[in-house]
């Protein structure tokens, strides 16, 4: 796979690698995309991913990755591979993405694929703002919107 990227963009840097184990080419980005990537990994990777991209993301950098609005674990079958797949619940991404200065700018249903797409948006500063689904705030009292 990384020698067919390769001949189709000469000279830009790929690897195949460990997500988490890899320092990103030590690069700070414009935007990270984890389609179909997050609900691979069992929910506490899912948070070291977060921190990971977090880390190598530009102050206003944006994040777009999907899996589901609900909390929960399926297993589902591909090419006769039975595959694990987790999530988070919406209000647990928004809180998980909050804590590493990631701040949910939208969310929405891809009814396409059948999941549940998120955008986050890197602050350094993220400010106090109504960030709510109906009532509910998260447990330190910071808000957002959804």
């Amino acid at each position: 796979m990384i020698e067919q990227f390769a001949r189709n963009l000469p000279g830009v840097p790929a690897e195949c690698s460990d997500l988490l184990q890899s320092d990103l080419f030590g690069r700070a980005f414009d935007a990270v995309i984890a389609y179909g990537l997050m609900f691979h990994f069992p929910l506490n990777k899912q948070v070291a991913v977060i921190a990971k991209v977090s880390e190598h993301l530009l102050e206003g950098g944006k994040f777009l990755f999907n899996s589901s609005s609900e909390q929960g674990e399926t297993v589902s079958e591909m090419n006769a591979v039975k595959v694990a797949h987790w999530s988070m619940s919406a209000t647990q991404y928004a809180q998980t993405l909050h804590k590493h200065h990631l701040v949910l700018a939208r969310e929405y249903a891809d009814k396409q694929s059948g999941s549940y797409v998120y955008v986050a948006e890197k602050r350094v500063h993220p400010q106090k703002v109504c960030l709510q689904r109906g009532n509910r705030v998260d447990a330190d009292g910071w808000k957002a919107h959804f």
